[in-house]
């Protein structure tokens, strides 16, 4: 089966469309742990693996890949939380190369980002963009033009 991204608002049938797929790759004989259902929001994996699990009487355990985008790569390679410059490790960092970086932000659904304007958050945005884009630092950092040294 091909990839789908199925996109829209709440309530237009994104999860039921969704569980439909899932139901053909199960009735074609793909076990349910080789069914990846992602999402953005650990709201919706959540919502989308339990009723899959209603809808299909299997249990947790049978949709190990009913994730978020984020859960699913952390998963994917191996990754915990304690991997990653966040909280306490990046104020210690923060602290350590004297360069204030203010807080990440989170939204309801644990969306993250940075939303400060101090000099180390403005770092913490470039280097996050030339990661995302694929480009040195250096390149990001001459196309901002931020008047960082």
């Amino acid at each position: 089966m091909n990839p789908e991204i199925i996109i829209g608002p709440p309530g237009t049938g994104k999860t039921t469309a969704l569980l439909d797929l899932v139901e053909e790759e199960l009735g074609r004989g793909v076990p349910s742990e080789q069914i990846a259902f992602v999402s953005f929001t650990r709201r919706a994996a959540i919502e989308a693996r339990e009723r899959a699990r209603e809808k299909f009487g299997l249990e947790k355990e049978n949709f190990p890949w009913f994730r978020t985008l984020h859960s699913l790569c952390f998963r994917a390679l191996g990754m915990t939380s304690a991997d990653v410059l966040e909280g306490k490790k990046l104020s210690e960092f923060s602290d350590w190369i004297g360069v204030k970086i203010t807080t990440r932000g989170q939204d309801d659904d644990d969306a993250r980002f940075y939303y400060g304007s101090e000099k180390g958050d403005r770092i913490m945005q470039m280097e996050h963009k030339a990661r995302i884009r694929g480009v040195s630092l250096r390149e990001q950092y001459d196309e901002d033009d931020d008047n960082l040294s």
